[in-house]
């Protein structure tokens, strides 16, 4: 089962946030400044007063005319007259950086050494090198293409996306609630217009609490979905505050820049206007990924219930399978969980996993997440965190024999991606406390993993049904 860990590569799954939350919403929200008056962001500390000093057509021959001085070029113009695509790993200091991940162009200056984390269709995240915890004092860029909605922001999203407008942003604000909004203001960012506010979740409201945040205590709720299959939802939760500016354009779906502070830290997002305040957009174009299929939006990776019946999916590099009944999918684009239905004790339902397992990672011994090579490799990952027993069954799956391994115990702490670094996906993931793994050699290292695990030994029987449902029609598709 996924496990929800964090950013920079070896914790890039918490900013793929496939949550639904379930939560109570009452609106509050006070709001300050004036809404309507345009103010500057990110003003260059480093740019110089113009001064122009004119010679005089009339001057007495001893006095020699003086020239035009020009105005000294601030860090930020001189940083953007020749930007550098974006890197793998920690940015430069005032270099600038362009990316066409959004559609539309956007160029920046880096004002520290912002590490890059996630850079994907639709969603650039980068992170603060002095952050304090694994989610805050980052900054995400997301082409927004929807808003929650009263509905999906207490019980999160019924399909691939979103159902509010993203360019109606007060009746956004309304919907999710128990949130306390304010300084807004509309700023300019280089000639695009963008509505700047801040936002609080409060402390006292019902939510989700634990499994959504840093801390057991965290309330969560659904606040926007993006379209991208990196980071196709996000959430507000309480332990955290907020920035976030809108940039318009036009009659295509607005960009979001979504900085994100530790409570008790709120001085960070003053401190990275400055920053955003370097954001050039260029001419408004598309957002970067089509639609999913509106009948169909699992077949593009996206998390949500699928109806009975013939069923594709991207996990595992393509499959297809027949299931008798709705059921929840929880996936990425290589990775899917087909869950259980029906009440269950854990965080995570029992549930059938499917996967390619590309790399290897346990975050309490492993810095980045090292190429697997072959089943033996997975298997020491897994004795690593489980107590791990080789079984007598194999199954013929994908055209591979899978052996299987039975594993309990197993600690709440990610060991595997499904794809290289670099690739669309490379969601961490690993087991439940308890079930079974098939594993079988994927070629060039990789692991295919078909199984099935349980928060406990007295809900396994319940993630074996799936599994024995889905296993006899399961084959990577055509």
């Amino acid at each position: 089962m996924l496990k929800k860990s964090d950013l920079s590569r070896s914790m890039a799954t918490q900013w793929r946030l496939f949550i639904a939350v379930v939560a109570t919403f009452a609106f509050v929200a006070a709001a300050c400044g004036d809404g309507d008056t345009p103010v500057t962001a990110g003003a260059d500390p480093d740019a110089a007063e113009a001064t122009t000093v004119e010679g005089s057509d009339d001057a007495d021959d001893d006095v020699e005319e003086e020239s035009a001085t020009t105005e000294a070029p601030t860090t930020t113009e001189a940083a953007m007259v020749d930007p550098i695509e974006l890197p793998d790993g920690p940015l430069d200091v005032d270099t600038g950086y362009t990316t066409d991940m959004l559609g539309t162009p956007l160029s920046f200056v880096a004002d520290r050494e912002w590490v890059l984390a996630v850079a994907e269709p639709g969603v650039v995240i980068l992170e603060d090198p002095g952050k304090t915890t694994d989610t805050s004092e980052a900054v995400l860029v997301l082409r927004l293409n929807g808003l929650a909605d009263a509905t999906e922001a207490s019980a999160g999203p019924a399909g691939a996306s979103l159902s509010g407008d993203p360019n109606d942003v007060e009746a956004w604000i309304e919907a999710l609630g128990d949130v306390v909004v304010s300084n807004e203001s509309t700023v300019d960012l280089h000639g695009a217009s963008a509505q700047r506010l801040d936002m609080v979740v409060n402390e006292d409201v019902d939510g989700l609490p634990g499994g959504c945040g840093p801390t057991p205590e965290d309330t969560c709720f659904m606040a926007l979905s993006s379209g991208s299959a990196a980071v196709p939802f996000a959430i507000v939760r309480t332990s955290e505050a907020y920035r976030f500016w809108i940039i318009d354009q036009g009659d295509l779906d607005p960009i979001m820049v979504f900085a994100i502070a530790a409570e008790g830290n709120e001085a960070w997002l003053d401190d990275v206007d400055g920053f955003v305040g370097t954001f050039m957009t260029g001419d408004p174009a598309p957002h970067p990924i089509a639609p999913p299929p509106e009948d169909a939006p699992w077949e593009a990776g996206f998390p949500g219930p699928v109806p009975a019946g013939s069923v594709m999916i991207p996990a595992a590099g393509g499959v297809t399978f027949d299931m008798t009944e709705e059921r929840s999918i929880f996936q990425d684009m290589l990775f899917a969980s087909i869950e259980a239905n029906g009440e269950t004790e854990g965080d995570f339902p029992p549930a059938m996993t499917l996967a390619r397992a590309e790399e290897g990672f346990n975050p309490e011994i492993d810095d980045e997440p090292a190429p697997l090579e072959g089943v033996a490799d997975a298997v020491e990952r897994l004795e690593a965190i489980s107590t791990l027993t080789e079984t007598d069954e194999t199954i013929e799956v994908f055209g591979v024999t899978l052996q299987g391994y039975d594993f309990v115990d197993a600690q709440p702490v990610p060991v595997f991606t499904s794809a290289p670094a670099g690739q669309s996906s490379n969601v961490l993931f690993g087991p439940s406390p308890v079930g079974r793994y098939y594993m079988g050699e994927a070629g060039g290292g990789a692991v295919y993993i078909v199984g099935y695990d349980a928060p406990s030994l007295e809900e396994l029987p319940a993630a074996v049904a799936v599994f024995d449902e889905i296993l006899p029609t399961l084959k990577l598709a055509e």
